[in-house]
């Protein structure tokens, strides 16, 4: 996979129905410095029901504003 694809793959992750695999691609997401995936992250961190998939995009965000 192409790195470019496994940020796609990532980011329409983010969008699945179980938190568990929202949570994982976003900290997959942070972990990689995906920045074009801020806007993703900053609304799941403001936004999701699940305080899982809130942490984890805000680990995420944190990563990607080092």
């Amino acid at each position: 996979v192409r790195a470019g694809a496994g940020v796609s793959l990532l980011r329409a992750a983010l969008r699945d129905r179980h938190p568990r695999v929202v949570a994982e691609a976003a900290r997959a997401l942070g972990a990689i410095g995906a920045g074009e995936a801020a806007r993703d992250l900053e609304a799941l961190a403001r936004d999701s029901r699940e305080d899982e998939v809130r942490e984890a995009a805000a680990e995420a965000l944190s990563l990607l504003r080092r």
